[in-house]
């Protein structure tokens, strides 16, 4: 995320994100709970690692529907921190790209799809934000 920063720019910069680590935090959170919702389907196919649905549906004994609601329950409760944080940092330009990195992920796993692997889902979202009239 701070890549091509100077050294002079990076120190601060990273003692700046140590010192709100609530924002980092709510950050790898919204990215890790959305990946995992986008990624359910194909990976139960796969065998990979267990996912977030998929400890949440083992530990509660629960359908992936009940499992994924509550997860989207916890990303808003994540974004509700990441805007608490905005209202008291008054939007400095390092938190800014954290939020906008939360903002990407939405993008790339929204609606349950997994547009960073499978960019087939890509052409229908790239055709809905500028081909088609809303």
């Amino acid at each position: 995320m701070m890549a091509g920063m100077s050294d002079a720019m990076m120190k601060p910069a990273l003692k700046w994100a140590a010192s709100v680590p609530d924002v980092v935090i709510s950050v790898g959170k919204i990215s890790r709970f959305m990946n995992d919702i986008g990624a359910f389907e194909r990976r139960k196919c796969k065998g990979d690692l267990a996912s977030t649905v998929e400890c949440y549906i083992n530990e509660y004994n629960v359908t992936s529907e009940v499992a994924i609601t509550k997860i989207v329950a916890l990303i808003e409760q994540e974004w509700k921190t990441l805007n608490q944080a905005r209202f008291e940092n008054h939007l400095l330009p390092a938190l800014q790209q954290f939020i906008s990195l939360a903002i990407s992920t939405t993008f790339f796993y929204g609606n349950r799809n997994d547009v960073y692997t499978h960019s087939a889902h890509m052409q229908w979202t790239i055709e809905r934000l500028f081909l088609k009239n809303m």
